[in-house]
């Protein structure tokens, strides 16, 4: 297994070399002092992340290659630990409780287990389709993209003013506990989505708002 402890926060733009890297594509590396190797890839690679990086690629050959798996939990000290029920207090001592003999030996099984079931089956299990996958990805690495496919639909004649729409994506990004993104990002989101403009709208007499326009509220 190729494992790393965190995926970063970039914007993914090109997949190309992950797919060649998973897709069992022969590919060069680069040695010190030595020349170039060509090689195929045969190991699994472990993303951790805190927040899903947003990704350009459409494919289904991209997304038919990812198994998300959701660690819902925070742990805390026990100053911390609110009401929210993915708060947990934090165990100072997990470490050794869960290296003891009996722990490894139990966890050891479980591993053998999974393995003679990859064996068998021979793909990973996951009760998430590809789609499923898509949209969960896809909500998590962009806020702006999760609330609009909620909330807004795309309409020729529709519009949104932009202090309205802030509004309610700060209030949906508070409810979901999901950090609000910038005007740029709300631009082109709405852009790429629903092909969305910016325009004015006259609201009384000579004032006029700023306004998306082509969208409206579902």
């Amino acid at each position: 297994a190729n494992v790393a402890g965190d995926i970063g926060g970039d914007d993914l733009k090109d997949t190309s070399m992950f797919k060649a890297l998973t897709g069992r594509s022969l590919v060069s590396g680069q040695r010190k002092f030595l020349p170039p190797v060509t090689f195929v890839n045969y190991s699994k690679f472990i993303f951790a992340c805190n927040e899903l990086p947003f990704a350009y690629d459409n494919s289904r050959g991209f997304w038919d290659r990812w198994i998300l798996l959701e660690y819902p939990f925070t742990f805390v000290e026990a100053g911390e630990v609110d009401a929210d029920k993915n708060f947990k207090l934090r165990d100072e001592n997990v470490i050794e409780k869960i290296t003891t003999k009996e722990e490894l030996s139990g966890l050891l099984n479980k591993f053998l287990d999974g393995l003679n079931n990859l064996i068998l089956n021979k793909s990973f299990s996951t009760t998430k389709g590809t789609g499923e996958i898509k949209n969960l990805w896809i909500r998590r690495s962009n806020s702006v993209m999760a609330f609009c496919l909620d909330m807004i639909t795309d309409d020729y004649e529709g519009h949104i003013t932009k202090k309205q729409f802030r509004k309610r994506y700060v209030d949906y990004c508070k409810e979901h506990k999901i950090q609000p993104k910038s005007d740029y990002v709300i631009k082109r989101t709405l852009g790429e989505m629903f092909g969305a403009s910016e325009g004015t709208r006259d609201i009384v007499g000579s004032k006029y708002e700023r306004s998306w326009e082509g969208v409206k509220w579902k």
